[in-house]
């Protein structure tokens, strides 16, 4: 239930401020989380930015495709990308920053 529907039902005010916390702490624990690729994770980028596509970086790893795009959202998240793109430029910048 969302908190709005929650004040409208007439739920205490504390266990509202109680979900956003919880949220919080949540959102805070994958901000955390986010800095660092497994190895897989950083061979799969890798092969992103080589311009592979899903069904191509499969076959490299020899894993199933539905594999790679598990992989493709943790990759996401951890550098806080929206698509391919975003992902492999946010990995080599932070491949930059790593060696500075």
């Amino acid at each position: 239930m969302t908190p709005i529907i929650q004040v409208y039902k007439g739920i205490k005010f504390s266990k509202i401020k109680k979900g956003f916390d919880d949220l919080i702490f949540v959102v805070e624990n994958l901000k955390m989380r986010k800095a660092e690729l497994t190895p897989r994770e950083e061979e799969v980028v890798a092969l992103m930015a080589k311009g592979l596509i899903d069904k191509e970086i499969a076959q490299e790893l020899k894993i199933s495709m539905r594999t790679v795009q598990a992989y493709n959202i943790r990759i996401y998240i951890k550098l806080g990308a929206k698509n391919r793109p975003h992902a492999v430029a946010n990995y080599i910048r932070s491949l930059h920053s790593k060696n500075l």
